[in-house]
């Protein structure tokens, strides 16, 4: 069995935690360019990472506005692409700069 420690601390069982990983297909290119997965399906619950408003090609809106709007319809793609849609967020708390 795989664990994932840090110091001391088991944090979780990769094995029995990690289930998939999933992206869209114009953002498959995200997991190498950027070492990160958009999707990350754990059986229990769905976590996303790297949200931002950029486009497939990297570019990214020079209004602030569209780049808002870009940030939902990539999270909107990514939901989709794990079955879900805006419905399955659920509340969150936390501060972000």
């Amino acid at each position: 069995m795989q664990r994932a420690i840090v110091g001391s601390t088991l944090i979780f069982d990769l094995e029995s935690t990690i289930k998939r990983t999933i992206t869209t297909p114009e953002f498959a290119h995200f997991s190498s360019d950027w070492h990160l997965s958009p999707v990350l399906d754990t059986g229990d619950f769905v976590f996303f990472s790297g949200i931002t408003g950029t486009h497939p090609d990297l570019s990214v809106a020079s209004d602030p506005l569209v780049q808002f709007r870009d940030t939902f319809r990539f999270l909107l793609a990514n939901l989709r692409v794990a079955g879900l849609t805006f419905d399955h967020i659920g509340p969150q708390s936390g501060y972000r700069s």
